[in-house]
């Protein structure tokens, strides 16, 4: 059962240590909560799972985490083809743990009619650079994908189209993405880091390179959403969106690619840490560009570039 409402504390000073409710007996409550900062950005985010006993009472303690970290434990992949040929996405996964077939899995789109999302428990990441069947599939099927994220679920969406594999989201009929989300195709070299309080972005450089550091920028973006990295005149190129119970990271960067090829270029951290912060799992080598020394792991082997 999920208990669904909102409640507004205007303090002028002090904290909220409790508060109480009145429920019904029963099993697997789910109480939701989030924080927002000054200009409504929900900048934080608790979930708990309580189960109300016979004299209607429970204590729940809700643990704040920035939004999108540890929300969700289990990956599902949907591509039809390998983004830029590279297993960057897999190679990560498995760095941290994650096995194939058992916490992450691979579906094709034609199989979409027949996944099964689990909100609170998956992460779907949907890929870059895939070809025309993939985008119109995924129009067919756009409306549960977006149920999915209402519902509480977590997506990693990757917008880079018109590339190696030659698909196009506009082809496909997509003009906008869920929360009213536009993109337009820029290529620039470099990122901008927008705040290092920022967990997901934190540990990174302030300014990240590479060709091309980002494909595209988000328009429509709204006030509420949180902007991670921007590209060279400041267009929002990674975000961060609450929608309904769930959250959607919207990124214009070309991930796989530069995390597979560009050792030389530090955009390619970017992939890790965001697949690290959103299921909670430390990545096994720094995030944090050194330089001098660049490490970055692949599924087939583990390479170490020095320059």
């Amino acid at each position: 059962m999920v208990f669904d409402t909102s409640f507004t504390f205007g303090l002028v000073s002090g904290n909220i240590s409790s508060f109480s409710i009145n429920l019904e007996t029963g099993d697997n409550f789910i109480f939701r909560a989030w924080s927002y900062n000054q200009n409504r950005q929900p900048l934080y985010r608790a979930v708990e799972v309580v189960n109300i006993g016979g004299n209607h009472t429970s204590s729940v303690i809700l643990q704040f985490m920035q939004s999108g970290f540890k929300s969700c434990s289990n990956v599902i992949i949907l591509r039809d083809e390998l983004p830029w040929d590279s297993y960057g996405l897999d190679s990560t996964l498995a760095e941290i743990g994650l096995t194939a077939g058992g916490q992450f899995s691979v579906y094709s789109s034609s199989e979409m009619a027949s996944m099964e999302l689990i909100p609170h428990t998956d992460l779907l990441i949907i890929s870059n650079d895939q070809p025309q069947v993939f985008y119109d599939n995924l129009s067919l099927h756009i409306e549960g994908v977006t149920a999915f994220a209402a519902n509480g679920g977590t997506i990693l969406w990757e917008v880079c189209d018109l590339a190696w594999n030659y698909g196009s989201y506009t082809a496909a009929g997509i003009d906008y993405f869920p929360g009213g989300i536009t993109h337009r195709t820029s290529y620039d070299i470099i990122n901008i880091i927008s705040d290092s309080e920022l967990c997901l972005i934190g540990e990174l450089v302030d300014t990240l390179n590479g060709i091309y550091a980002s494909n595209k920028y988000f328009q429509n973006v709204p006030d509420s959403a949180i902007v991670y990295t921007e590209n060279s005149v400041g267009n929002p190129t990674l975000i961060g969106l609450k929608f309904g119970n769930g959250i959607i990271i919207y990124s214009g960067q070309p991930l796989e690619y530069n995390f597979d090829r560009r050792n030389d270029y530090n955009i390619g951290f970017l992939l890790p840490r965001i697949i690290s912060f959103l299921l909670g799992m430390p990545w096994e080598e720094p995030l944090l560009h050194s330089p001098g020394r660049v490490k970055q792991s692949r599924l087939e082997n583990r390479q170490v570039t020095n320059h």
